[in-house]
């Protein structure tokens, strides 16, 4: 996901966006701002254009559009938590007793997140705000608590894992 988010900030690959104007509009650079951009940007999104058909990745512009998000999203995860961003392919998350939410049509652009061993899907976010009308939370307020929820989680471990010994830091290895 890296190199895709990477390839695809090149200027003369925009033309491969499904909606690259706007996109421009996100100037995602890992802040919280960005977030909020990005809500606005899913909103104006909607509100001219209606929701994503879930055939999108038919489509080589919609899906491009689809994995350019999901990358940064998981980039700003990965940063908030000072993790390494590690994107795992669907072929190496059928090794984990995981499963995604969202069913792609063509699950080869499925990737998940490895959080301290934690696998998390960003692109069933990214997927929620595409496809519904309406929702009761927006995408920035959803990615927070994501964050806050792992890291919690990766508080509780500290805690347990100061009392224990140290399989906890082989369990990942």
């Amino acid at each position: 996901m890296q190199g895709l988010r990477k390839q695809l900030q090149q200027a003369e690959l925009q033309h491969n966006f499904y909606v690259s104007d706007a996109l421009q509009t996100v100037n995602f650079d890992n802040s919280p701002q960005s977030l909020l951009r990005l809500d606005q940007f899913f909103f104006a999104f909607k509100k001219h254009l209606g929701t994503l058909a879930p055939d999108f990745s038919k489509t080589l512009q919609k899906l491009n559009t689809v994995l350019f998000i999901t990358s940064h999203i998981g980039f700003f995860i990965c940063s908030e938590l000072s993790y390494p961003e590690h994107w795992l392919s669907l072929e190496e998350l059928n090794m984990f007793p995981v499963t995604p939410t969202t069913v792609l049509t063509d699950p080869q652009y499925y990737f998940g997140l490895d959080i301290g061993g934690q696998i998390v899907f960003p692109i069933d976010y990214v997927l929620k705000h595409f496809f519904t009308t309406e929702t009761t939370s927006s995408i920035s307020e959803d990615i927070h608590a994501l964050i806050h929820k792992l890291q919690n989680q990766q508080q509780i471990d500290l805690q347990q894992n100061t009392l224990s010994d140290y399989s906890y830091y082989f369990k990942y290895c």
